[in-house]
């Protein structure tokens, strides 16, 4: 490639306590055949115990150009990649998990086609390695190198196979401060809602069928550990999901409706788990990020009551939200807005 002003690309890995795993996903970003340049990784450390200045000092010299950021407050992986893209310095971007490995094959000739084309938004293949040693790939049925807008490409193909974890994608950085929508941050599943608006709003999006990145299953991971975050979460990410088809149904009702149906089957879901708990309430108090919110209770009232009903009252979200409040007065306010909307529609 010849040399630019800018890099091609820049890896932004968040980190916490990962001095286990990141050599070997450090090596694995380096190994790609990139010039003098052309490459920047940026590790965004959130507040380590153990500073990533410090666990990290011995491979600085191994790894040229690897910069360190560290945050002064915990804001966890979503606040992670917000500071990352802030820091960047490359045309397009790719988050990179601490404990998980590039493909180094093809990204330098999917690369040049992004700095000659300057898509908004590149989808590519990810591999998924599991823990029994099986090996998924996750594809769609779209031509290599086909080209499209971001509304196209949902409304065809965005549940066939496709993944919205960052990492198998690539994103030009000046268009992702165009659209000045961070991640959300201090809290788990930060990501998919967001991978979502910006593929749906690129004006250009490029299909390459191959693989640039694997996901390594390890049973520590967050997203494998079954707790109270774990579904504090998956209910905020349904209301951001819900929150986002707004967005999207003044261009496309059609996915506006998969949208909402995918963000109230998170929360419908996940609230039925935390009413089989002993101490349902827990898991909107923990950290505080589950904390059921006015502007959750509007994303409500839009629901058609006669269409959604289970989601009201088969899966007992209503009385689960209840339960997760531990104030009385919350409580008597839950109840009184309940039957104001059960009121105004009709079932």
């Amino acid at each position: 490639m010849q040399k630019h002003t800018k890099p091609y690309i820049t890896y932004i890995i968040p980190y916490y306590n990962g001095q286990a795993s990141i050599k070997r996903q450090l090596d694995s970003i380096y190994s790609l055949a990139l010039g003098p340049g052309e490459l920047e990784v940026i590790l965004v450390d959130d507040k380590s115990p153990l500073p990533a200045e410090t666990a990290l000092a011995p491979l600085k010299s191994a790894y040229p150009g690897l910069t360190i950021v560290r945050h002064t407050e915990n804001r966890r992986q979503g606040g992670a990649k917000n500071t990352g893209i802030r820091a960047a310095h490359g045309q397009y971007v790719a988050f990179a998990d601490q404990d998980d490995t590039i493909v180094p094959d093809h990204l330098p000739n999917i690369l040049r086609t992004a700095v000659e084309e300057q898509p908004d938004f590149i989808v590519c293949q990810a591999n998924r390695l599991r823990i029994n040693g099986r090996v998924d790939t996750y594809s769609h049925n779209l031509a290599d190198n086909q080209q499209l807008t971001g509304v196209e490409f949902c409304e065809q193909f965005y549940n066939l196979n496709f993944t919205s974890s960052p990492w198998s994608n690539l994103y030009r950085r000046e268009y992702l401060l165009e659209q000045n929508r961070p991640m959300a941050e201090q809290t788990l599943l930060e990501d998919v809602d967001w991978v979502q608006h910006h593929l749906f709003f690129a004006k250009k999006v490029i299909n390459f069928n191959r693989p640039i990145y694997n996901w390594h299953e390890n049973r520590l991971s967050i997203t494998h550990l079954s707790s109270s975050r774990i579904i504090a979460a998956y209910v905020s990410h349904g209301y951001r999901k819900i929150n986002n088809s707004h967005l999207f149904r003044p261009i496309s009702p059609s996915f506006a409706d998969i949208v909402l149906e995918d963000g109230q089957f998170n929360i419908s879901l996940h609230l039925k788990m935390a009413w089989k708990r002993t101490y349902p309430w827990r898991i909107f108090t923990r950290n505080g990020y589950g904390e059921i919110t006015s502007a959750m209770w509007n994303t409500l009232q839009t629901l058609t009551w006669d269409k959604y009903t289970h989601f009201l009252i088969h899966h007992r979200t209503l009385a689960a939200i209840i339960m997760t409040i531990p104030f009385p007065l919350r409580w008597a306010y839950l109840i009184v807005k309940f039957f104001q909307l059960k009121n105004r529609t009709t079932i």
